[in-house]
């Protein structure tokens, strides 16, 4: 009923059922699809992308965490920031990640090395330093916001 539109008023009216108690059914029927939505995440073959993503954010190997830090995690409070946050840290793991991969760079401590001199190697060099750089900016401004 929650899913056509109704409001836990009509839902409580229609039911018989207390506004605290459609509350709760509501709250257990969101986490029981939340858990489908997980299962069926998991089974689903992702993209080889977004798997490595799903690496890079389970376990961030060294020069990762040492270019960027570690995934932001959810601050109840700021929630724009912290989707921004999540959003900017992916964007520069990946760029790091594909530079990496197209350049053949695997130091365990340096995320990646000098600038290449061949240009489109130069390009994706570029981008993973600007993805770090606003890493960076966000989370010097989260701190200044006490964040």
């Amino acid at each position: 009923m929650r899913a056509t539109g109704h409001q836990y008023k009509e839902i409580a009216e229609i039911t018989g059922d207390s506004r605290t108690r459609v509350s709760q059914l509501i709250r257990r029927a969101n986490e029981h699809i939340r858990e489908a939505l997980e299962d069926l995440e998991t089974e689903a073959m992702l993209p080889q992308r977004a798997e490595r993503l799903r690496e890079l954010e389970d376990s961030p190997p060294t020069w990762l965490t040492r270019e960027i830090g570690r995934p932001p995690r959810d601050s109840r409070r700021r929630r724009h920031a912290y989707a921004t946050r999540v959003l900017s840290w992916r964007r520069a793991a990946l760029a790091i990640d594909d530079y990496r991969r197209r350049t053949g760079f695997d130091s365990d401590v340096h995320a990646l090395g000098l600038r290449p001199r061949d240009e489109s190697l130069a390009e994706a060099f570029d981008a993973a330093v600007r993805a770090i750089e606003v890493v960076g900016q966000l989370r010097a401004s989260c701190r200044e916001l006490g964040g």
